[in-house]
């Protein structure tokens, strides 16, 4: 498969990721991508209850690139053989440093052709699989769609009224403490804006947040646009590194769930400033 193709399906589970990678390659000049994530499938999350109409790729093999995403269900594996079994070419997308194991506990093998942002996820790639993978068959896309953002949004004059809190999966209770300490300590704050990460639910949130004065709570609005907010909050969302190249101020919040967790590299790597004040 030639990633210089104008057409794509990407298929898998995550579909924010999905989502993103699809962003990507249009920047890069593809003319037509499809993404096919869960709700195209059924009955992925178990292994006995998957059922997957597999039989509906195969009209696209010809005419479209096929991409597959990489997540800890079994959906992606499945997807692997049936490709596999009817020699048809793919890449397989790897849009994060974390659980990369996890990412292929049900796959016979790795991949051969594997699609990733940036060299650091290569070098754990690299670290978490030697010999497995061959490094040259990695393909880099160097972030297109963070420099996309950097382009349009870095240059944007804003005023500290307002801060932005990323969520990051680590459990609603441990974030509604960090984000209570966080309220303390920024309390001359006009408003605070909470994004809820794509795998919570928005709802459960709502219910967590009973002093809603002062704060908006939503899970797909993004604020490169807003101007009144200079500063963004987070603990291991790699959301952090889109807004540190949109030209925001951005910190992470020192938490026991960073102890050896990967994403420290990317943090690292991009200069995510670690916030100053105990919390």
């Amino acid at each position: 498969m030639n990633l210089l193709k104008k057409n794509f399906l990407i298929a898998g589970c995550q579909k924010a990721a999905l989502q993103g990678l699809k962003k990507s390659l249009k920047i890069l000049g593809a003319d037509k991508v499809i993404v096919l994530d869960q709700s195209f499938f059924m009955n992925f999350t178990t292994k006995k209850s998957l059922n997957v109409n597999l039989e509906k790729l195969l009209k696209y093999k010809n005419r479209y690139g096929i991409i597959i995403g990489t997540s800890e269900f079994f959906l992606e594996s499945s997807i692997a053989r049936f490709l596999d079994k009817n020699d048809i070419d793919y890449y397989c997308y790897i849009d994060s440093i974390i659980n990369l194991k996890e990412r292929f506990q049900y796959f016979k093998k790795i991949p051969t052709n594997l699609i990733t942002l940036n060299k650091v996820i290569i070098k754990q790639i690299q670290k978490e699989f030697k010999k497995k993978v061959n490094l040259k068959k990695i393909n880099n896309l160097d972030m297109p769609y963070q420099r996309l953002l950097k382009k349009q949004y870095s240059m944007l004059n804003r005023k500290n009224e307002s801060i932005l809190y990323l969520t990051s999966d680590i459990g609603i209770n441990r974030e509604i403490k960090l984000i209570r300490n966080l309220q303390k300590n920024e309390s001359f704050i006009k408003k605070l804006y909470i994004k809820i990460h794509p795998r919570e639910d928005i709802i459960k949130w709502g219910k967590k947040i009973i002093d809603k004065k002062n704060i908006e709570i939503s899970i797909n609005k993004d604020f490169y646009k807003n101007k009144k907010i200079k500063r963004v909050f987070g603990v291991s969302t790699t959301a952090m590194i889109n807004y540190k190249f949109a030209g925001f101020d951005v910190y992470y919040i020192k938490d026991k769930t960073l102890i050896k967790n990967p994403i420290m590299e990317l943090i690292n790597f991009y200069k995510i400033k670690k916030y100053p004040n105990k919390i």
